[in-house]
């Protein structure tokens, strides 16, 4: 771990997906809950903005010709902004800083798609009734093992190589990042060359993220603390329809159900419930147990 760098808190998240009105609508249908907020950007996109406790904001916006879908900031609250840039720069990634208000930026290029705002400011709340918990932000890479080290800078903490039980399909190679708060972690998710992938596997989101995107957001899973079937059972028929397995299926830490990023704006949403006694920490599900 770098030393000095600290946790990181993820406290924002901006999707942007393509369909803008029809994705929000599926999105909306699957979580159970409408956005808090639909207005605009400051660049006047189309904007849809959720609440939870663990993103203080998750925004899906419209995608367009500069804007992909996929397209995605995450904003970290850091104890320390000037440790990070340190460490990021220490492996020679430049990094933009702001001194009016002590933010940093990094550029998706560097960062596996995804562009990072580091803030010691926590944004302001929305009042929101609660929705599934945002519990983990997967991220389609090519290479683990070499993004790897700016990823532990990133996070400020090392990642877990994590058991292939933990996929449903055991497709994929693995590397988890613990987060402070709510959200349980961050991940870097790789298939291997030759293996076969079934449409019916979150692999399947991978290839489409990955073809289409490029390194990127794969997808958000969510949390239903209670009953995973009755939850879904409540979904309007046509949008329940968007889950690619007739039922949920198990895996190491629970059960899920899963979107194709086709299908919902080109990001996976999961729905999952775990089971009784697992508390959520990648660690505990490393890939050397």
């Amino acid at each position: 771990m770098p030393l000095g760098v600290g946790y990181s808190e993820p406290v924002a998240l901006t999707l942007a997906v393509d369909d803008w009105a029809r994705t929000v609508r599926k999105w909306s249908g699957l979580l159970g809950v409408k956005p808090a907020v639909t207005d605009f950007t400051d660049d006047k996109r189309k904007r849809a903005r959720f609440a939870s406790r663990s993103f203080v904001t998750m925004d899906l916006i419209e995608a367009g010709l500069d804007v992909f879908a996929g397209d995605t900031t995450l904003t970290l609250l850091v104890p320390d902004v000037a440790g990070r840039v340190v460490a990021l720069k220490a492996l020679g990634v430049p990094v933009e800083e702001d001194s009016a208000t002590g933010e940093a930026r990094l550029a998706g290029e560097h960062a596996s798609g995804i562009d990072i705002l580091f803030t010691a400011r926590r944004p302001e709340p929305l009042a929101q009734a609660i929705m599934p918990l945002p519990y983990v932000l997967d991220i389609s890479v090519n290479d683990i093992a070499a993004i790897a080290p700016v990823w532990d800078a990133i996070m400020g903490v090392e990642g877990t190589y994590t058991s292939i039980d933990t996929d449903s399909a055991r497709q994929f190679a693995m590397r988890h990042y613990v987060t402070a708060g709510e959200m349980h972690a961050i991940g870097l998710m790789q298939i291997a060359s030759g293996i076969f992938v079934k449409r019916d596997s979150l692999g399947s989101s991978h290839v489409h993220v990955l073809n289409t995107h490029g390194e990127g957001t794969l997808c958000v899973g969510f949390l239903l603390k209670s009953d995973l079937d009755a939850h879904i059972a409540n979904i309007p028929p046509d949008i329940r329809d968007l889950l690619i397995f007739e039922e949920p299926r198990s895996y190491q830490m629970g059960r899920n159900n899963m979107s194709h990023a086709d299908q919902t704006g080109g990001v996976s949403v999961i729905l999952a419930q775990h089971f009784e006694g697992w508390g959520g920490d990648p660690r505990e599900a490393r890939a050397d147990k």
